[in-house]
């Protein structure tokens, strides 16, 4: 990861930190991972132009970084739900489960983004 994203990443956490109770969480959670889609999708379509060019590479960046914010964010209000939702008794194994399917869905995204970056 590059030090770009990770301070992408930081910025992302401490503004869902402060703006959960005031904006909601479903809101942040459905808008973050739509914006997300949209950002990774034009990820894509930049990556099958010439991106070595300053200006498009700049653009690419800009759209990666995007994704890792809007991804990040939506992905923390993501716990509190997996932490509310089932009852007492399932609540361990439901989260475990529901934290490792997330972790695992992310990897193909989190690759290919990588891999366009390089």
């Amino acid at each position: 990861m590059t030090v770009i994203l990770a301070c992408t990443q930081l910025a992302s956490i401490l503004l869902t930190a402060f703006l959960t109770d005031t904006v909601g969480r479903r809101s942040m959670t459905v808008y973050g991972f739509l914006i997300a889609a949209l950002a990774v999708g034009a990820v894509g379509i930049l990556g099958l132009f010439d991106y070595q060019s300053k200006s498009l590479g700049s653009l690419l960046i800009f759209f990666a970084c995007l994704c890792i914010f809007c991804n990040t964010g939506a992905g923390a209000i993501g716990y509190a739900y997996l932490a509310e939702i089932p009852s007492q008794r399932w609540r361990a194994r439901t989260a475990g489960v529901g934290a490792a399917a997330g972790g695992v869905s992310r990897q193909p995204s989190a690759a290919s983004t990588a891999h366009k970056l390089t």
